[in-house]
């Protein structure tokens, strides 16, 4: 993918963090909610 200006960088770079942080906030609340609801020992042990 070819990086016409300052723009699109902006944009590529936005896109990346707004990623890292879903995938890290999804995460926190999996684990959350696995330490909150004792059913899944598995879920638990992740």
């Amino acid at each position: 993918m070819a990086i016409k200006n300052g723009a699109d960088l902006v944009l590529v770079i936005t896109g990346v963090n707004a990623n890292k942080a879903y995938t890290f906030n999804c995460c926190c609340a999996q684990y959350r909610y696995s330490r909150q609801s004792r059913r899944s020992v598995a879920a638990d042990n992740l």
